[in-house]
């Protein structure tokens, strides 16, 4: 499932197309996807805060493989750039944003890795939240709590 649909009723947004963009740094594209869209935000049938978290794992762990396969003179363009380090850092708030929401809605308190500021933005800390982050999406209820 994407943020852009299908939902579990099998509705997809109208404006999925939309959802997909490509960044195009130093002569570099690199290939992304909206992680909410604002023409199916409020939809009675929005995921949940933990298809909400785990979908934002999979999607940064997408973008951080990804940046990862970039040949070696891109990376190094981008990471001259600061663009590595912007990417990590939205990672890391896209993350610790999602974890709040489960907090909010099921009183789930997340691991240390996904609270508090987001400090050292690099590939190493990125990886580390991620494996945080689904190690403790196996530990949390499906569903918002009752």
């Amino acid at each position: 499932m994407n943020a852009a649909g299908p939902w579990p009723d099998g509705a997809a947004c109208p404006t999925e197309d939309r959802h997909r963009f490509v960044v195009s740094a130093l002569g570099v594209p690199v290939a992304g996807i909206a992680l909410t869209c604002p023409n199916c935000a409020g939809t009675a049938g929005r995921p949940g805060a933990v298809a909400n978290l785990a979908e934002t794992v999979a999607i940064r762990r997408r973008t951080i493989v990804g940046l990862a396969s970039l040949p070696e003179p891109a990376r190094a363009e981008l990471a001259a750039a600061g663009a590595l380090t912007r990417l990590y850092r939205a990672a890391l708030i896209d993350l610790r944003d999602a974890a709040q929401r489960c907090l909010d809605e099921l009183g789930a308190e997340p691991p240390a890795a996904l609270r508090g500021a987001v400090a050292q933005p690099d590939r190493v800390r990125a990886d580390r939240v991620l494996d945080a982050a689904t190690e403790w999406l196996a530990t949390l209820p499906a569903g918002p709590r009752r």
